[in-house]
């Protein structure tokens, strides 16, 4: 969820740059906007004060993890296992949330969440994914927990790295200059 608030961020998703010329289409540029300051309330313990709320879901083979963000603050963390999802009604509908960003590799919860939030949710891919420059054969087939855990790394260190995930499975990813992801490696995880 970390991660992913700074996916969450003021403007960090957008277009393709110059250096996406020639290569497959991005969708659609995500820009996300703070506004002024309105009057605060709370919602099942959140608040709630109208600068750019956002929520953050991180859905993985074991555990879903939603973040709620206000002015790229980290507010609130709502979890559950992920065979347990049935809905999302756990999130308070009270909750008034501009953007919702989704990093998923359950298809099946995928259906529930745009059942719930619609096209208010963006799914995280090698299309829409700032920052890092995907340097594989296939890029569609790069995982969103992967391009996730890879453009936070190239955000705080901005340096070559290898990032290392330990979750369900072990993924090393390996990003080099210029934040070029060159792919990786998928492991069983400790618990496998």
């Amino acid at each position: 969820v970390e991660l992913a608030a700074d996916l969450a961020d003021d403007h960090v998703l957008r277009g393709p740059d110059r250096r996406d010329r020639g290569r497959q289409r991005r969708e659609e540029p995500v820009h996300l906007h703070r506004r002024q300051a309105q009057p605060v309330e709370l919602v099942d313990g959140v608040e709630v004060d109208g600068n750019g709320q956002q929520l953050a879901i991180d859905i993985g083979n074991s555990t879903v993890h939603c973040g709620y963000f206000t002015s790229g603050t980290l507010k609130k963390i709502f979890s559950r296992p992920t065979t347990q999802i049935k809905n999302f009604n756990f999130i308070p509908q009270q909750l008034r949330i501009e953007k919702i960003l989704v990093s998923s590799v359950v298809p099946k919860i995928d259906r529930l969440i745009k059942k719930r939030f619609g096209s208010q949710a963006i799914f995280i891919n090698a299309r829409n994914i700032p920052l890092i420059t995907i340097k594989t054969k296939t890029p569609q087939e790069v995982g969103a927990d992967r391009l996730v855990a890879a453009f936070g790394a190239w955000e705080k260190f901005r340096t070559p790295c290898l990032v290392i995930d330990l979750g369900t499975a072990t993924t090393l990813d390996v990003i080099l200059k210029n934040a070029e992801y060159r792919g990786g490696l998928i492991c069983p995880g400790f618990e496998l």
